[in-house]
């Protein structure tokens, strides 16, 4: 759905998951993080990914990359989105 610009279909299809394994969170809040990147939604996009990192060690891959997709972002303090 993301790689067909259906993002709004695919926060639904997100939302309408009832229970993340705990070893899933990470993933599912770094999809949710690109999603509202891609939107626009920059400061929704920084939470998500912060939320997935709590979940992940530092040092590992997968950290890593999501610290590095967080990092990009530039929020405006102002920006109410």
């Amino acid at each position: 759905m993301v790689e067909q610009n259906q993002l709004d279909q695919a926060l639904l299809l997100l939302g309408s998951v009832s229970m993340i394994p705990d070893a899933y969170a990470p993933y599912y809040q770094s999809v949710k993080g690109d999603i509202y990147t891609s939107q626009g939604l920059l400061d929704k996009a920084k939470s998500a990914y912060s939320m997935a990192l709590e979940s992940l060690e530092p040092g590992n891959f997968d950290f890593d990359f999501i610290k590095m997709k967080s990092d990009q972002i530039q929020v405006n303090p102002s920006d109410n989105s």
